[in-house]
């Protein structure tokens, strides 16, 4: 008889023939639709199990995807660890190569490894630690996605996450020999990623949980209005050459093309291309003289950057003031958010293979400029570069570098330009100076442009001589607008500061000439400080000091002071407005680290805020040097932190060179009863270093010496207690704290190798012996060796190892060796103190090998010897090509200055000697007599040559018999030995004038012989004049 079961069954197959006719049904779900969910459950599914809860999990969690996606490998264990790798036969073992421990699967390689277990121990509460450590691979993913295993909050599952997925790449990093890994802290690098991303995943939901409102735009050029060009920029990037670019094209309101730009900017983010694009577009419209301009980018965040005034500690702000300073000069321009130029003229400028003539487009030059005929071009460009060499002092090469930003076809305009600054006090100097910094000066108005400027700066009473040096200290001011721009900010200062003694001194700094904010913003500023009661010196002191806090947008301004005051920093009180400023420079993430650090320290939230309010430069101090100082006075001083925050402006000391130093003294000095108590820290580190010396040193005239010794050996104050304990009290410290097995390696460093205590104990740390046998043995055999005890002391810090060395297998082979090839037993020691690491190579596999070698090819230039058979070959056969003979000495050093010097350098320095009158044979004769004169910088070349054709009215032809002088110092040789020759013969002590190589090529004794002890009458003013203490004589010049 059927069950009951069997009958429903019965019945339901009844009901479903009398339903109608047979159909297919998909039998894994309940209504026999068939789906992707129910067909991954039937595949995955294992014998009716319940599939495991991490998977859930895995599929609800928020955050970037490919987090999620490495996840989702750890749960089907895809990684390709050592037992993956071995399984695949792409591995000979499967063991950790990182700690050489058991086989390294998944749960090794991201939780059990020695090298990831101690990043986990700082991650997780020790409370969870059972549970964490001893979970298999499923249950231990889904517990830390599910529940909270850390000291960090909430986000538990986004920290484990990148945790897992950054110790993979740390692991693979290290066996793989990547750089990507260096010497950031792994936690750190953690904590950071999560956090962000965390932010970044809050900020997003939060975006997104309002409506979405969608605006429709037709992309299209859109023409500007008439009268103004605009000009659209673009940036690209190519990740595989990590390469950068910048462009734009310009257009008028009639869509015609006016100029373009395009340029390559190597290696460097997104966005700072597109900045760079928007400032290189302003530069070539400025040079081309448009007025109204409208600069459009594709990139928000860049025109949210250019328009928002607040940028200085923004990463791009250098590239930001770069912008500023071409919105502020006086045109009207607008920088706003639209369509971009074609990308992909970029991306094939960034191509390696572009052709020349794409990347000769890479000009800042108006394209427009290079539409002009050639022969009028060059005529203009001819006229302009002699204008400037012959009136404004300019060299050949900076003239032709000018006329490339500037063009005159007469020299009407630039005299009118230099004569009115030679009105104002310019030297001739100055001039080109300025010239060579701004060149289209010489094409402005000097009626309307350049004099109201000048008679401004006089008129507030800036004399002509400090108009060149405010000028020429800040060339940008000759391109601000007088009206718009320089008065207004004077104006403004002078409204802050008053008829103040600073006035002027203020104006001329470039913090108030060149920043680029707006200066509305500075009266209301100042207008909320006094309406607080901030005081008119603390107003001056922000005029004068910290100009960028007084140009701060005014809602944030207001915030800062807002806090401040929140804190209790008084407002009439000097530190107020060092507090705003603290508070402007530094981030909510920052502070909130730094209240951490001085948590950690010992410090309770209200007490490191007392000590803000004392000392605002505490918060910009580095974590290290916090916990350095702080620790220092804690555990050495035995100091509270209570009591250095009564004193916080000792975080602002060096701990080497000022505390330990004063601090030892005061010990010393406390310790032989000649102190009864211990004095304030303010008067022992915030003295000055005179009334220091009065108070602790003059006073005491017999310890002087002792307290020298201690002052400038700068010893840790360890070390001196060290030495109290022993001396006073009978403890050795050293060993006590070394019971634990490290006592006699430490005594017999200190003891028989003469090293400090503290440089003892890191050495230990390094080696390990337990009786003095093999040490003393090793120590006899250096000293039979000529090793001083200095010098062992050395060894022994270098290369602690030497100890244990076997000294008749390992060391005595080496020294018998260097014995052997003719280096005496004194230049022993020098040879291995300079080069540690001979000690540590085998003798047979590589000292003996190198020598050999050595000694066989290489000569005094051993670069040549690695150098490239062809490219060798190509250096020699160029040589003998210039004549230089073989057999010559010069020879290898012709080979290697040509191995050194580029093509287009050696072109350069033929030029410049070309320049200096020596032909192109003269010059490679020259060569071959001493070819490093083609490794002297081309200032040297000119001065020497300079000075010996006007001052000492030699030919060049004569220089060339004696090249070897372009080596000398032309102030430490040449001029005080030629200017004694000179006097000499002026004298008539000599007849004849010596040859240029027995003045300058004979040694200093050699010299004094020859020229000064022949003449014992004359020798007080021939050293007067050989030291520079009075000049020669005009005859003599």
């Amino acid at each position: 008889m059927p069950t009951l079961i069997e009958l429903s069954r019965i019945l339901f197959l009844l009901l479903v023939i009398g339903n109608g006719g047979d159909h297919v049904a998909w039998r894994y779900s309940s209504d026999g639709v068939f789906s992707t969910k129910s067909a991954y459950h039937a595949f995955t599914k294992e014998d009716g199990s319940v599939r495991h809860s991490f998977w859930k999990l895995l599929w609800k969690w928020k955050d970037m995807e490919k987090v999620r996606s490495f996840l989702w490998l750890c749960g089907h264990d895809r990684l390709l660890t050592n037992v993956a790798r071995k399984r695949r036969g792409m591995a000979a073992t499967d063991v950790c190569t990182r700690c050489n421990g058991s086989a390294e699967d998944l749960l090794h390689t991201l939780r059990d490894c020695a090298k990831t277990r101690c990043i986990w121990l700082k991650l997780v509460h020790p409370s969870k630690w059972h549970l964490f450590f001893n979970a298999s691979r499923l249950n231990w993913l889904s517990l830390n996605l599910w529940s909270n295993m850390g000291w960090h909050g909430s986000d538990w599952g986004v920290i484990f996450s990148y945790a897992c997925w950054y110790i993979w790449r740390m692991r693979n990093a290290e066996i793989f020999d990547s750089p990507h890994f260096g010497s950031t802290d792994p936690v750190f690098a953690i904590l950071k990623l999560s956090g962000d991303s965390s932010r970044a995943m809050n900020k997003l939901c939060a975006g997104n949980s309002g409506p979405s409102s969608h605006v429709e735009r037709f992309i299209c050029w859109e023409k500007p209005n008439a009268g103004w060009i605009k000009f659209n920029v673009n940036a690209a990037r190519r990740e595989t050459l990590n390469l950068t670019a910048c462009g734009g094209i310009a257009r008028d309101s009639d869509g015609r093309f006016l100029i373009g730009f395009m340029r390559n900017l190597g290696d460097g983010s997104v966005l700072n291309a597109e900045l760079w694009g928007i400032s290189c577009a302003l530069e070539v419209t400025w040079r081309s003289r448009f007025k109204k301009v409208l600069v459009e980018s594709d990139c928000l965040l860049a025109v949210n950057l250019v328009n928002d005034s607040s940028f200085p500690s923004h990463p791009c702000s250098p590239i930001l003031a770069r912008i500023h300073y071409w919105i502020s000069c006086d045109w009207e321009v607008e920088v706003v958010h639209g369509r971009p130029c074609r990308r992909s003229t970029l991306l094939g400028f960034l191509h390696p293979n572009a052709s020349p003539l794409l990347k000769s487009f890479a000009s800042l030059v108006p394209i427009s400029q290079s539409d002009l005929p050639q022969q009028k071009q060059e005529g203009n460009e001819s006229f302009t570069v002699s204008y400037l060499i012959n009136s404004c002092g300019l060299s050949a090469k900076e003239a032709t570098d000018a006329s490339k930003r500037v063009h005159f076809k007469d020299s009407e305009n630039p005299d009118l330009v230099l004569n009115l600054f030679r009105s104002y006090g310019f030297s001739e100097t100055q001039l080109s100076k300025l010239v060579k910094l701004l060149p289209w000066v010489l094409q402005a108005n000097p009626e309307k442009t350049l004099s109201p400027k000048l008679r401004f700066f006089e008129s507030i009473g800036i004399s002509s001589s400090e108009v060149s040096k405010l000028i020429l200290s800040n060339p940008i001011i000759l391109n601000w607008s007088l009206e718009k721009y320089i008065i207004p900010r004077y104006e403004v200062l002078k409204s802050v500061l008053g008829p103040h003694e600073k006035l002027n001194i203020t104006f001329k700094r470039s913090g108030w000439i060149s920043h680029h904010n707006e200066v509305t913003n500075i009266v209301p500023n100042t207008k909320v400080l006094r309406e607080i009661g901030v005081p008119q010196s603390s107003l001056t002191l922000l005029a004068t000091t910290y100009p960028s806090l007084a140009f701060m947008k005014h809602a944030k301004f207001v915030e800062h002071v807002k806090f401040a005051k929140e804190l209790g920093i008084k407002p009439f009180r000097a530190t107020f407005i060092l507090a705003i400023y603290v508070l402007s420079v530094t981030r909510k993430s920052t502070w909130e680290s730094k209240m951490d650090i001085f948590e950690r320290c010992g410090w309770s939230r209200d007490v490191t805020l007392s000590v803000f309010g004392k000392y605002p430069l505490c918060m910009v101090r580095s974590e290290e040097k916090i916990i350095s100082t702080m620790k220092f006075f804690v555990d050495e001083m035995h100091m509270m932190p209570e009591e250095l925050a009564k004193c916080p402006a000792v975080l602002s000391y060096s701990l080497k060179q000022r505390i330990i130093p004063r601090c030892s003294v005061v010990q010393f000095l406390k310790m032989k009863g000649l102190i009864n108590t211990y004095p304030s820290l303010s008067s022992i580190l915030s003295t000055s270093e005179k009334k220091f010396q009065e108070k602790f040193f003059i006073r005491f005239p017999e310890s002087v010496p002792q307290l020298l010794n201690i002052y400038k050996v700068l010893e840790t104050v360890y070390a001196f207690f060290l030495m109290l304990g022993i001396c006073l009290f009978g403890i050795d410290l050293t060993q006590q704290k070394q019971e634990g097995g490290e006592s006699f390696p430490v005594s017999y460093l200190i003891n028989s190798c003469d090293l400090s205590a503290k440089e003892a104990t890191q050495v230990s740390k390094r080696v390990h012996f337990e009786d003095p046998g093999n040490p003393d043995l090793v120590l006899n055999l250096l000293r039979s060796y000529e090793f001083s005890e200095i010098q062992i002391s050395k060894l022994v810090k270098l290369l602690p190892w030497v100890l244990q060395a076997n000294p008749e297998k390992t060391l005595l082979p080496k020294l018998r060796f260097l014995e052997s090839i003719g280096i005496s037993s004194s230049e022993v020691p020098k040879l291995i103190l300079s080069n540690p690491v001979l000690l540590t190579l085998g003798l047979e596999k590589s000292i003996i090998p190198r020598f050999e070698t050595l000694k066989s090819v290489l000569g005094p230039h051993e670069k040549l010897a690695f150098m490239k058979h062809a490219k060798f070959v190509e250096h020699v056969k160029f040589a003998k090509e210039l004549g230089i003979k073989p057999f010559r000495a010069t020879f290898i050093l012709a080979i290697y200055v040509l191995s050194v010097t580029r093509k287009s350098t050696w072109e350069s320095k033929m030029d410049i000697f070309e320049r200096c009158s020596w032909s192109r044979d003269v010059t490679l004769s020259v060569f071959g007599k001493y070819p490093l004169c083609m490794v002297r910088s081309e200032e040297k070349i000119r001065s020497t040559m300079k000075f010996f054709v006007d001052e000492m009215h030699m030919m060049p032809e004569e220089l060339a018999k004696c090249p070897a002088l372009l080596g000398y110092s032309l102030k430490q040789r040449f001029i005080p030995r030629c200017s004694v020759v000179q006097f000499l013969k002026m004298k008539g002590l000599i007849n004849t004038y010596p040859s240029l190589s027995s003045i300058l090529s004979t040694s200093e004794k050699k010299f004094q012989e020859k020229f000064f002890i022949r003449f014992p009458e004359s020798v007080t003013q021939l050293l007067n004049i050989y030291k520079g203490v009075v000049e020669p004589l005009p005859e003599a010049q």
